[in-house]
C-alpha cells in the first residue's frame, strides 16, 4: 500500500514525499534525506518511515525527539492521518488508498 507525508506547517509547508511499498523514508535537514527539510530546529536525521506494504512504522532518530499526535515517541506504528511533529515542522501521515475513499475507517493496529 502505497503511502506519504503531507507538510502541513513549518517552512516546508505544502511539499509532499512519497513513501511507496517496500521503501523507508528518511526524513531530516540533510541533503542526504529523502526530504531536506529547511527547518533549522528539525535534525539532520531526525526521523524514519518504513513502509513495508502492509505497515508504516515510524522510528525516531533524533535526540530532540519526535511527537505523533502529541505524545513523544521512540517507535510507533503510523495510522492514516496521524500528525507529527518534528522541530517546528508538522506533517501528516496519509495512506492513499483510504485518502481517496468516501469512507476512512482503519482497524486498530494488532499488537
Amino acid at each position: 500500500m502505497s503511502a506519504r507525508i503531507i507538510i502541513v506547517s513549518g517552512p516546508d509547508s505544502g511539499r509532499e514525499f512519497p513513501i511507496p511499498a517496500g521503501v523507508t523514508l528518511r526524513v531530516g535537514r540533510s541533503p542526504e534525506t529523502d526530504t531536506s527539510l529547511t527547518d533549522p530546529t528539525v535534525s539532520r536525521l531526525h526521523c524514519e518511515l518504513a513502509n513495508d506494504g502492509v505497515k508504516q512504522a515510524l522510528t525516531n532518530r533524533s535526540g530532540r525527539g519526535t511527537l505523533v499526535n502529541g505524545k513523544s515517541v521512540t517507535q510507533h506504528q503510523l495510522r492514516h492521518g496521524d500528525m507529527e511533529r518534528i522541530g517546528g515542522t508538522v506533517f501528516r501521515f496519509v495512506l492513499d488508498a483510504l485518502e481517496q475513499s468516501e469512507t476512512v475507517m482503519q482497524p486498530a493496529p494488532r499488537g
